[in-house]
């Protein structure tokens, strides 16, 4: 981001109201940076929360983690994943509950939960970028969302009515309404839950990733390789449901193609490949 884009930003988000990271994640942060780390009091710290903990276990038990036994409790799963991947599906956890405080938001996280599947499952089979850094994007690339809902009550309404004309991306009638959009939003909110940089700045060009494609001479960087997961997950979440409106942007679907088959180092055929693939891993997970 540029620092003109930052300052402009910074201006936007002066009236939104982010939530801050819970006790629970502040003081398991705080144990894990400690010289002498007591895992098994991070693990009963993170058990004394039912609701993370039956989460974090929900998460570390499906496709995405691939593992040949059955998680029961924190404790096993520090075990076998270590301190920090549990601490990172805590804050996962952590972020979509407090960002859906008093919304109904099923099929939203439905939606989140498709995407951020197969970011993951592209992510594991392309070996660009760490399938869980790609699953958190895929999961939390439209968290500024909520937090809009929380602090406009009328943004469903607004988003369903005039404002939202064919063609138009969401941000863009956001900022004709409110004067901030939910990209700006997310990064904010990631930014302050202290996730990777890289994840926040794909957040905040979520929805401008084929004109970042365009400009790009760095196929390598890992918010770029974010991106393009995320647009090939939605083509692929678009054909898998029959319908190409899970694209943000069709039109450009074939002129992308080229710097996607860059940024994943592939050919046509390779890129075509990973696609079905995924499709597959997708039928079967079902």
């Amino acid at each position: 981001m540029s620092n003109n884009e930052l300052i402009t930003a910074d201006k936007l988000i002066e009236k939104i109201e982010i939530p801050a990271q819970p006790e629970l994640l502040v003081a398991i942060n705080r144990e894990s940076k400690k010289g002498q780390c007591d895992f098994d009091l991070v693990a009963d710290m993170i058990s004394s929360d039912i609701s993370i903990a039956s989460e974090v276990l929900k998460t570390v038990n499906s496709p995405l983690f691939g593992l040949n036994q059955t998680i029961t409790s924190i404790q096993q799963a520090v075990g076998l994943l270590g301190l920090l991947r549990v601490i990172a599906l805590v804050r996962d956890v952590s972020l979509r509950q407090l960002v859906s405080d008093g919304l109904d938001l099923s099929k939203f996280w439905m939606a989140a939960s498709k995407d951020a599947q197969i970011c993951g499952l592209i992510a594991t089979q392309s070996k660009i970028i760490d399938p869980e850094e790609a699953y958190t994007f895929g999961l939390f690339h439209n968290a500024g969302i909520p937090i809009l809902m929380q602090n406009y009550p009328d943004y469903e309404e607004q988003m369903q009515g005039d404002s939202m004309l064919p063609g138009i991306e969401a941000t863009k009638a956001e900022d004709r309404v409110y004067k901030v959009n939910h990209a700006i939003v997310g990064y904010y909110l990631c930014d302050k839950w202290f996730l990777p940089e890289h994840i926040c700045k794909a957040l905040f060009y979520h929805h401008r990733s084929h004109l970042v494609f365009k400009k790009i001479k760095k196929y390598d960087d890992p918010f770029v390789i974010l991106l393009a997961l995320l647009v090939t997950a939605q083509h692929i979440a678009g054909e898998k449901e029959g319908a190409a409106n899970e694209e943000e942007y069709p039109q450009h679907w074939k002129a992308m193609q080229p710097k996607l088959r860059k940024i994943f180092r592939l050919d046509e055929d390779g890129y075509n490949d990973l696609i079905n693939n995924t499709k597959e891993q997708l039928l079967q997970s079902v």
